[in-house]
C-alpha cells in the first residue's frame, strides 16, 4: 500500500475521494458537495487562491494526477486552476455557458473585479434582476460545473501498484475487464495500435526488395508516426499523465521509443517524422 506524506488521514483512507490510496477505486464525494465547494471559489474567481481552494477541491483525484508537483501544495493548486479553467471555459450550456464564464471570472474584462459586479454582469446578460440571479441561476450554474468537474474525477482511477521509474522491457498478456471499458483505456490502446503499426511498417520495409514498395511502407510508417504523436499528445493533454499501462506494467510515454526497432543495421536513418510520442518533456 502507498500513501503519500502530503494528504490528509480522510484522503489516504479513501473518505472523500480515494486519491492517494493505491488500493481502492472508490468514488464517494458527490456532485452536490463539489458544488459547495465551488462556491467559495467563486468568491474571487479563478485563477483561486490557496485559501478558496479549501482543502477537498486540491485533493481530488484528477487535480492531483494533473499536478506536476503532486507533493506541493501550490503544485496541486496550479492544476486545480487549471482543471477548473478548462472545464468552465468548455461549459457549451447554450443559455449558461457564457454567464458561467462571468461568474468565475474568465469572461473578458471580469477577472479581478468582485463578485457582485459579476452577478450584475450575468444578470444583464440573461435578463434577471441580480437577486433572482443569486439566488436561482447561480445555483445551476454551480451545479453544472460540479458536474463536470466530478465527471472528469470519475474518468481517473488509481492504476500504479508501484513508482514508474523506467520502461518496462516485457509485457504481459492483460485481461479485458469491464472496468477497462473507458475512454482513457480506448486511448492507451490506439497508441500500442500506432506504435505498432509504425513497427510493423518499419519491418515490411526491410523485408521488401522492390524499392517501390519499400517507398509505400516508408510512407505508411511515417504517417502512423505522425498519428501516434497526435494520440499520445492528446492522452498526455487529456489526462495529465506521462505513463500508460498496460496490464500490471507501466511504461513511460517517452520510454515506447525504446519499444520500436527504429533501425536495422545502418541501413537506413531514422524516419523524419519520429513520434512524438517519445519526444514528451517527461
Amino acid at each position: 500500500m502507498r500513501t503519500r506524506d502530503w494528504a490528509r488521514e480522510r484522503c489516504q483512507t479513501g473518505y472523500l475521494v480515494g486519491n492517494t490510496e493505491q488500493t481502492t477505486n472508490r468514488v464517494t464525494i458527490s456532485v452536490s458537495a463539489l458544488t459547495a465547494e465551488l462556491r467559495r471559489v467563486i468568491r474571487k474567481g479563478l485563477p483561486v487562491d490557496i485559501d478558496a481552494a479549501g482543502d477537498v477541491l486540491l485533493h481530488l483525484r484528477n487535480v492531483v494526477a494533473r499536478a506536476i508537483h503532486p507533493d506541493d501544495a501550490y503544485g496541486r493548486l496550479d492544476s486545480l486552476n487549471e482543471t477548473l479553467t478548462q472545464l468552465v471555459g468548455e461549459l457549451d450550456d447554450a443559455v449558461l455557458g457564457d454567464a458561467s464564464r462571468i461568474i468565475f471570472g474568465l469572461a473578458e474584462s471580469s477577472r479581478g473585479t468582485t463578485l457582485t459586479v459579476r452577478r450584475e454582469r450575468c444578470a444583464d446578460l440573461l435578463g434577471y434582476d441580480v437577486d433572482h440571479f443569486r439566488q436561482h441561476v447561480e445555483v445551476r450554474i454551480l451545479g453544472l460545473v460540479g458536474e463536470a468537474l466530478y465527471r472528469d474525477l470519475i474518468r481517473y482511477r488509481s492504476r500504479l501498484s508501484r513508482p514508474v521509474t523506467a520502461y518496462e522491457t516485457s509485457r504481459p498478456s492483460p485481461q479485458l475487464l469491464k472496468e477497462d471499458i473507458t475512454a482513457e483505456e480506448e486511448l492507451v490502446c490506439r497508441i500500442w495500435q500506432r506504435l505498432y503499426e509504425v513497427r510493423a511498417e518499419r519491418i515490411a520495409f526491410h523485408r521488401s526488395d522492390d524499392e517501390e514498395v519499400r517507398r509505400v511502407h516508408q510512407v505508411a510508417e511515417e504517417h502512423a508516426a505522425l498519428l501516434l504523436n497526435e494520440v499520445a499528445a492528446e492522452y498526455v493533454e487529456t489526462y495529465g499523465k506521462q505513463y500508460i499501462s498496460d496490464g500490471r506494467l507501466d511504461y513511460t510515454i517517452q520510454g515506447l521509443e525504446k519499444l520500436v526497432v527504429w533501425r536495422v543495421g545502418k541501413d537506413r536513418e531514422p524516419s523524419t517524422a519520429t513520434p512524438g510520442a517519445t519526444g514528451q518533456d517527461g
